[in-house]
């Protein structure tokens, strides 16, 4: 039997898939925010209250963190979102699929968007807990 702690994989509860391929995992991904602006309408005559009548939605974006890529796709796309060349590839579907501890699929969603950042990989053989110790 595989020894859970020591495969470095377990952690990985989320892939990312573009045209049926599996290009990443990822430890965490937060889902967007979703809200109905509201403009506040004063009636004449009625200082009491103001109506509430809803507005334009607003839709966060899905962060995903910490994650280990299995090709340079994600790379190559945000490099050309960098370089201004937007065609028709540029609005890509993307699927986010989400495991439990036994890695079965639990949930899939799919999105139609952009990548609006990429952060910087942090690469060490250590574990964070000696990473953060001081001599």
């Amino acid at each position: 039997m595989k020894n859970m702690s020591s495969d470095p994989a377990v952690g990985f509860r989320f892939s990312v898939e573009i045209n049926n391929q599996a290009i990443a995992a990822f430890t965490e991904c937060t889902m967007p925010s979703f809200q109905v602006k509201t403009d506040a309408i004063q009636e004449g005559g009625q200082n009491a209250y103001k109506h509430e009548l809803p507005g334009f939605a607003e839709i966060g974006h899905v962060t995903l963190k910490h994650g280990l890529v299995t090709d340079d796709v994600l790379l190559k796309w945000y490099l050309q979102m960098l370089s201004g060349t937007l065609d028709d590839q540029a609005f890509r579907d993307v699927t986010i699929n989400m495991y439990n501890n036994n890695h079965h699929l639990m949930y899939s969603f799919q999105i139609a968007g952009l990548p609006r950042q990429m952060g910087r990989p942090v690469i060490s053989g250590k574990r964070k807990r000696d990473r953060d110790r001081v001599a």
